[in-house]
């Protein structure tokens, strides 16, 4: 019978042997302490003789709020600079008075690294400074407050409703930023006011996610209200990124990692999964083609409006490189540079390698056609009234070849060498044609069979 056993204890770098599990409960000598010089003492469960990499402390600030380069001091064995964890600022007034957090000992880094706490007090933030540029967009000024996110390096509102770059770090807007302009007053960690960015009552204590859809790095708002604390219980395309947890019914502490999630009806629990790309592969492995990659579709969009908005029937569908849709369109087109539109995200159209701008190819986009995607735009497979889209053309280039010399209504001289190469021959007593309708149906002709 095979064994094991579990690892609970570690050895430090002086031989000394320490409880991995354990969190020591420090507290304050209020005598000693200052706002930039923290003294606390422990001795439960164990007594902290010298400072080892990871060691855990929670303890209460029942002192003063912190300044400005501060220090903890453990049981007298020196006093380390206290820092912001997962970031290069050090703390300070981040450990507000009466609240209690976490700190672990970075050994590499002589440090204390204060884990983000749930601070609600208006003045006492913990707070990530993002010293980063931040560029305002170039057609609506940010208003401070805001929750604001990033593409093609520029930020707008979130509140927007349009797509952002989920690389782009996401930010509270500290200060008015004017249209062009940049600043870098803007925070990735912050306990703030949501009704700037949603008006919404909150349930304290439970995430907050921004709902849309997610193509490639792309995130799309489902619309300019996204934020919600309610998770789905059924398989849909919608995404749901972490914006934050609630810390009452008005405030909400940003986050820095922003994960995503979406419902898997094969996942076991509540269904409501984390989300990563080759996990999604992996489930749908058996069912890509005909549920996640493809759907149906239609568009009641005019024909002289170029973004043509796509409903599409199939709710589990994944916009991602290959996948391919099927779009009744009620109205055709006669716009220039026709796009197509899905959640909210346009794409541009491609035919024979190159955009649908001007010209005939733009009368392409009628009935029923079907569309490749290739991670950037959209590729015109075929439509259902290619025929008649052709014989109506005024392009040689897109009627067939018997066309091709002729407008429609007028003659064509069938002696061409270029018609007569392509095996198509004139009875010796009849050198001319006419087309007397769309069809290209010729009247008063008998060609040879030779």
């Amino acid at each position: 019978m095979s064994s094991f056993q579990v690892l609970n204890q570690i050895t430090d770098t002086n031989g000394v042997t320490h409880d991995i599990q354990c969190i020591h409960r420090a507290t304050m000598d209020t005598t000693t302490s200052t706002a930039t010089a923290f003294v606390v003492n422990t001795n439960s469960p164990e007594s902290v003789t010298n400072l080892y990499d990871g060691l855990t402390i929670v303890c209460k600030n029942t002192k003063i709020a912190s300044a400005k380069n501060c220090t903890l001091n453990l049981n007298g064995l020196g006093a380390k600079r206290i820092w912001l964890s997962q970031s290069n600022s050090y703390c300070t007034t981040h450990w507000a008075l009466n609240q209690t957090y976490i700190f672990i000992y970075d050994e590499a880094n002589t440090r204390w690294e204060l884990q983000q706490g749930r601070d609600t007090d208006a003045n006492n933030y913990d707070r990530n400074r993002y010293n980063g540029a931040i560029k305002c967009n170039a057609s609506t000024a940010i208003v401070a407050g805001n929750i604001i996110v990033g593409k093609d390096g520029v930020f707008h509102h979130l509140k927007e409703g349009t797509a952002f770059d989920i690389n782009y770090p996401i930010l509270y807007a500290a200060e008015a930023v004017a249209v062009n302009a940049t600043t870098t007053n803007g925070y990735n960690v912050l306990n703030f006011a949501v009704a700037t960015t949603q008006s919404m009552t909150l349930t304290a204590y439970k995430p907050v996610y921004i709902e849309g859809t997610l193509n490639g790095t792309l995130f799309t708002p489902i619309s300019t209200t996204p934020l919600t604390q309610t998770i789905p219980v059924d398989s849909s395309n919608m995404r749901y990124m972490l914006l934050g947890i609630a810390v009452s019914t008005t405030n909400i502490y940003l986050n820095e990692d922003h994960r995503i999630f979406y419902f898997d009806t094969e996942a076991s629990g509540n269904g409501f999964v984390e989300y990563s790309i080759s996990a999604e592969y992996s489930i749908n492995a058996n069912k890509a083609t005909s549920t996640t990659f493809y759907s149906t579709g239609t568009c009641a969009t005019a024909a002289a409006t170029a973004e043509k908005v796509i409903t599409l029937n199939n709710s589990n569908f994944i916009l991602q490189n290959g996948s391919k849709i099927t779009v009744k369109f009620t109205y055709g087109n006669t716009a220039n540079t026709p796009t197509l539109s899905i959640n909210n995200t346009s794409y541009n159209i491609y035919h024979k390698g190159s955009q649908i701008t001007t010209g005939e190819n733009r009368r392409c986009i009628i009935g029923v056609c079907e569309f490749y995607y290739d991670g950037t735009q959209f590729h015109l497979i075929s439509d259902s009234d290619m025929t008649v889209r052709q014989f109506q053309s005024t392009t040689s280039a897109d009627r067939p070849l018997l066309m091709s010399y002729s407008g429609i209504g007028t003659t064509v001289d069938l002696d061409t060498p270029a018609i007569k190469a392509a095996g198509i021959y004139a009875n010796p007593g009849t050198s001319t044609i006419t087309a007397t309708n769309f069809n290209g149906i010729a009247s008063d002709i008998t060609v040879s069979e030779d």
